[in-house]
């Protein structure tokens, strides 16, 4: 958000009307507040761009749970127990406050999933953890709830095939988002909580493609992402093909202060038809002219001038 002086803050994280809403009529709230149940709206800055009343929720949309007052509209009203805020929320208190937007880092790792795809759907484990942005907020249990979603798929019942899905728990259904509703814990004097464990499905696809994993907070101010690819690769039923990959062995003339043989891993490149296969090796470490051809039938051989069958190596 911007101040009076033009100098970028973080978003509001006042419980209380601002300036501009003490101007606005509880019918023009109402009003407002209603429309966007009907109507949401996106609210990327958090608090200060939604309608009086109302906050920005974990999806980045405005929201109001409750509307203040002695008669709140149908729908509008706190459960036993409960008080509406002035942002809308539900709480204990009327003055309880909202999340701190500052408080927590989100973490999502790898950062890059990948998956091979050619044979159907593949389940990924990615791990998650929160950081506090000081000792104060991390709690031995914390109740930040965090949503997991991948950027520009809505959530729909069932999901439509052939887009990626995620789980908060082993034995919960796949959906389009799923969200951990707190129970995160903090180890004393540690500001990383512990890892959580969420669940990945990459859709079966024969041609690479990728999406966006997107996890949101209320007690965070900017998002968490990682990429999740389709990466497909058929292998050939026969072994024709195109190949790449490395090729190893041990070198026993460099060895590791324990006396173990260091081992030599070069880049290679090879292509395989029904009776031969070409291989490319660029270094030119293994083959003087950087390239061979070997006979697919075991029968016959291929002679190497710098190979001698007394070779130790």
């Amino acid at each position: 958000m911007c101040d009076p002086s033009g100098v970028c803050m973080p978003p509001s994280n006042s419980n209380g009307p601002s300036i501009a809403c003490s101007g606005v009529s509880d019918a023009e709230k109402t009003s407002a507040l209603q429309a966007i149940r009907t109507s949401p709206r996106r609210c990327a800055n958090g608090d200060d761009n939604c309608p009086c009343g109302s906050f920005c929720n974990i999806s980045g949309v405005c929201e109001a749970d409750c509307i203040a007052g002695a008669s709140p509209p149908t729908g509008f009203a706190c459960g036993s127990g409960l008080t509406c805020t002035p942002l809308g929320r539900c709480a204990a208190t009327a003055d309880t406050p909202p999340p701190t937007v500052e408080a927590l880092a989100l973490q999502i790792a790898p950062p890059n999933v990948s998956a091979n795809t050619a044979a159907g759907a593949v389940l990924v484990p990615v791990t998650v953890t929160l950081t506090a942005s000081s000792a104060d907020f991390a709690m031995s249990t914390h109740p930040a709830k965090v949503l997991y979603h991948f950027q520009g798929i809505a959530d729909a019942s069932p999901p439509p095939s052939g887009i990626p899905l995620v789980k908060c728990a082993s034995g919960a259904a796949l959906a389009t988002s799923c969200t951990l509703d707190g129970g995160w814990t903090f180890s004393s004097g540690s500001v990383v909580s512990a890892a959580r464990t969420i669940f990945v499905q990459v859709p079966s696809a024969t041609t690479a493609h990728t999406w966006t994993l997107e996890a949101r907070s209320e007690w965070a101010l900017a998002p968490a992402t990682a990429t999740v690819k389709a990466d497909p690769v058929a292998f050939s039923s026969d072994g024709t093909g195109h190949y790449t990959g490395t090729i190893q062995w041990v070198n026993r003339s460099s060895v590791f202060s324990d006396g173990t043989p260091t081992t030599i891993s070069l880049p290679i490149e090879a292509i395989a038809t029904a009776n031969f296969v070409a291989i490319s090796e660029p270094t030119r470490m293994v083959l003087p002219d950087g390239h061979a051809v070997l006979p697919r039938d075991t029968s016959k051989s291929t002679l190497l001038g710098w190979l001698s069958s007394a070779s130790s190596q």
